[in-house]
């Protein structure tokens, strides 16, 4: 069994998290026209995608 850090999936959802937050903080200017925040929660369910599956993959081997 390996033990240590997992950087790919540590950075996959270090990334996930930041661009959630991102989401949330910058809502409030969809408001004014501003579909920032939409980019920002599309990016972050795309990492969570990848983090899941970098995770699926290593724990089955």
């Amino acid at each position: 069994m390996r033990t240590g850090i997992d950087v790919k999936g540590t950075i996959a959802l270090s990334g996930t998290v930041v661009m959630f937050l991102m989401g949330i903080s910058f809502l409030q200017d969809i408001i004014s026209g501003n579909l920032e925040p939409l980019g920002f929660f599309a990016g972050s369910a795309v990492s969570l995608v990848i983090f899941a599956a970098w995770k699926n993959k290593h724990h089955t081997h």
